[in-house]
């Protein structure tokens, strides 16, 4: 069974489909429902490119930048090159957010570097179902 969590409160979430005839579950009763694999549902604002070659050029590769300045680990100018400080800063961002090392972004960094993008607020679930 799947349904998607489209809204979180302090203590609940909206969920779609509605289970028992509601859409409003406690986190609590969530984290006891589900199991299994979790899928994040993200969308690529910037439209980054998953696979980048070493010193491309391309004006979405800025947004990836922004990302990775935003999350402390590019220090570089934001000049749209996949050069050497921006791959760097994507190993180092990987790495600090227990992702597999690729040369380019790839979908899991790419969607976990969301949380970076401005005025969007990720909501956190965790198994322990505090939001913590």
């Amino acid at each position: 069974y799947c349904f998607a969590v489209t809204s979180v409160r302090k203590d609940s979430v909206t969920i779609s489909p509605a289970l028992s005839g509601t859409s409003t579950v406690s986190k609590k009763d969530l984290s006891a429902l589900a199991n299994g694999t979790f899928y994040l549902v993200w969308q690529n604002v910037g439209q980054i490119p998953e696979s980048l070659a070493l010193n491309e050029k391309r004006y979405e590769v800025r947004s990836l930048q922004q990302l990775l300045k935003r999350a402390s680990v590019y220090h570089g100018d934001i000049n749209g090159s996949y050069d050497t400080s921006t791959v760097t800063a994507v190993r180092e961002f990987q790495r600090s957010s227990s992702l597999p090392p690729v040369e380019s972004p790839g979908r899991l960094t790419l969607a976990a570097l969301t949380r970076f993008e401005a005025g969007r607020n990720i909501p956190l679930l965790s198994s322990n179902g505090n939001g913590k």
